[in-house]
C-alpha cells in the first residue's frame, strides 16, 4: 500500500503470515527500518517465539533474530521497548513485577548488563534508564538506573503522602524524560525527602526539584503523561462528570497548557461507560500532528474506534478515518488494551498493537498497519530545470520534478519576475526570440512552505548571422603598399 492511499485504511498485506497469536504490547521501529513487536504471544506466523520478534519494514518475520531470556526468568508478558546504542535492545517484561533485560542485536542476552528487578513501579524510558521504587522504613525510595545499568546518585529517594496530618509510603506511577533529559515523575506522594512536592514533579539534570514545575490536567491526573520530541508533554486525566471519560492535554515545556493546541479533547467508551476510556498511546509525527491510540469508540461525540489523529492546532484530523477501527472478538467484549501500541515508519505507514482481533471488518488479530502520510514540509526539488541553447523562431522547454506529500503549485520566473499563467511543472516557450534569452527559475509551493529551484539560462541563437555588402568602386595598388578595401 503506497503512501497515497487513503489516510487511516489498513494495509491488508501486513503483516506477512498470520501474526501473533496474542496480545501487542510494544512495537519500536529500529534505526535500520526493522519492527520489534512484544507482548504476550507464544507464536507469531506458526513460529514458537517468547513474546518478542522482529519483522522486517514489509512485516515478514525475521529468522535470525532469536529473542533470548535471562536466565532463571520464565517468559513474561513484555510491555516496553528501547533501542539502544549499537542496535541493542532494551527490554521490559511484567508479571507481578516489572524487569529490565538487555539484548544484543541478534537477541541474545547481553552479559554486560546486570539487569533491572524486583522494584516496584518500574519504568523504562527512552535512552534506556530505568527508575522505579522500592520499600523504605517510612516511604517508597526512588531508584534511578542509568542505561548501563548503574544507580544513579544525587536523586531524592523518599515519596511520602501525607494525608490528615499522617504520613504514608508514596507511590510512583509513571517517569520520563523530556527533551532536554530532565526526570519526570509522578504518582501519589506529596513529599519528596521531606521537601513539598507536586504530584508530577520535575528534576534538573542534577537531580534538583525544580521550583514551580506541575503538570496540569483538565480532571483528575490518572497519572500517565507523554514528552514529544519538541518539548511538549501530553497528559491523561480522568473526569467523571457528566460521565467516565478521559481528557486528553496538550501542555508547554513550563507545564501549563500549550495555546497552540486550545482543545482538551474527551474519549468515551460505549462498551464500557462505566469504567471509563483509556488512552495507551501517544505518537508525534515529524510535523507535530498527534496520533493517540487506546480503549475508546468516540472523541468529542465522533465515531473514532480506538485511533485518532489530531493536527497541531488541536483540531481532529477528519482526514484521517480508521472507519470501523479495531473491534475485539466479542461485540460487547471491553478491553483497556484495544490500542496498545502504536509506532510510525519512516515511509508514514502507522503499526498499531493491541488486543483487537479484526480492524476495519477484517481478520487482523493483535497487529496491523494503516496508511498514515508522509510529514508535510516544503516540496523538495528532485530534478531542477536544464539550461537550454537553441535557435530564434523555436520552441524550447523547462521542466521541474519535485516531491510533496501535499498538493503543490508552480510558479515560473523570468530574471526574477513572475511569468503570467505559468504555473505547471512545464514551462514552454514557443519562436524564441533574442529578448527571451537570460536565467528562468521555478518556484514549488505546498502548506508548508516554498522551495526555489536552481536557475536555468535560455541561449538564443539568430536565425542568420547579418552580413554588410560592400561594393568596390576602385581598387588602386601603389607600388611598395599593401592594397587597402575603402567602402
Amino acid at each position: 500500500m503506497g503512501a497515497c492511499a487513503q489516510p487511516g485504511q489498513m494495509d491488508p498485506q501486513f503483516p506477512v503470515g498470520s501474526g501473533p497469536n496474542g496480545l501487542v504490547k510494544a512495537l519500536l521501529v529500529s534505526r535500520d527500518g526493522s519492527i520489534l513487536v512484544g507482548g504476550s504471544f507464544t507464536e507469531f506466523s506458526g513460529t514458537p517465539v517468547p513474546g518478542l520478534v522482529r519483522l522486517d519494514a514489509s512485516g515478514r518475520l525475521d529468522p535470525l533474530f532469536l529473542a533470548e531470556v535471562p536466565g532463571g526468568l520464565p517468559a513474561r508478558p513484555i510491555v516496553a521497548l528501547v533501542e539502544g546504542d549499537g542496535g541493542t535492545i532494551y527490554v521490559m517484561a511484567e508479571d507481578i513485577f516489572r524487569w529490565v533485560y538487555r539484548l544484543l542485536p541478534g537477541g541474545a542476552v547481553d552479559s554486560r548488563y546486570p539487569g533491572v528487578g524486583g522494584w516496584t513501579a518500574v519504568n523504562l524510558l527512552w535512552d534506556g534508564s530505568v527508575v522505579g521504587t522500592t520499600l523504605g522504613a517510612f516511604t517508597a525510595d526512588l531508584q534511578y538506573a542509568t542505561p548501563s545499568g548503574e544507580l544513579k546518585g544525587g536523586y531524592p529517594k523518599g515519596l511520602v503522602y501525607v494525608y490528615q496530618g499522617r504520613s504514608f509510603p508514596g507511590s510512583l506511577a509513571y517517569a520520563n524524560l523530556d527533551s532536554k533529559g530532565r526526570l519526570i515523575i509522578s504518582g501519589s506522594f506529596s513529599r519528596i525527602d521531606g521537601t513539598p512536592a507536586s504530584p508530577v514533579t520535575r528534576f534538573d539534570t542534577q537531580g534538583r526539584i525544580e521550583e514551580g514545575f506541575g503538570l496540569q490536567a483538565n480532571g483528575t491526573l490518572r497519572s500517565m503523561f507523554w514528552t514529544l520530541p519538541d518539548g511538549r508533554m501530553v497528559s491523561s486525566a480522568y473526569v467523571t462528570f457528566p460521565k467516565a471519560s478521559t481528557r486528553l492535554s496538550v501542555l508547554k515545556e513550563d507545564g501549563n497548557f500549550d495555546p497552540a493546541f486550545p482543545s482538551s479533547p474527551i474519549f468515551d467508551s460505549a462498551l464500557a461507560p462505566d469504567q471509563g476510556s483509556t488512552v495507551n498511546a501517544v505518537m508525534a509525527e515529524p510535523d507535530g500532528r498527534l496520533l493517540v491510540g487506546g480503549s475508546f469508540t468516540s472523541v468529542d461525540g465522533k465515531a473514532r474506534n480506538g485511533l485518532v489523529r489530531f493536527l497541531t492546532n488541536g483540531l481532529m484530523d477528519v482526514g484521517f478515518d480508521v472507519g470501523a477501527g479495531f473491534q475485539l472478538a466479542s461485540a460487547n467484549a471491553y478491553s483497556k488494551d484495544l490500542v496498545s501500541a502504536v509506532a510510525l515508519q519512516a515511509s508514514g505507514q502507522i503499526l498499531v498493537g493491541g488486543a483487537f482481533t479484526t480492524v476495519q471488518g477484517v481478520a487482523r488479530p493483535y497487529l496491523a498497519r494503516l496508511n498514515g502520510q508522509r510529514a508535510v514540509g516544503p516540496p523538495v526539488i528532485q530534478s531542477p530545470p536544464a539550461s537550454v541553447t537553441n535557435y530564434e523562431s523555436l520552441t524550447v522547454t523547462f521542466t521541474v520534478v519535485a516531491e510533496s506529500s501535499a498538493p503543490m503549485a508552480y510558479e515560473w520566473q523570468f530574471q526574477g519576475r513572475a511569468l503570467a499563467d505559468a504555473t505547471n511543472a512545464t514551462l514552454t516557450l514557443t519562436s524564441i526570440r533574442p529578448e527571451d534569452a537570460g536565467q528562468y527559475l521555478v518556484v514549488v509551493r505546498n502548506p508548508a512552505g516554498s522551495t526555489a529551484s536552481s536557475p536555468a539560462r535560455l541561449v538564443v541563437i539568430p536565425a542568420s548571422i547579418p552580413t554588410i555588402a560592400v561594393a568596390v568602386t576602385e581598387l588602386r595598388v601603389a607600388p611598395g603598399t599593401n592594397p587597402r578595401l575603402v567602402a
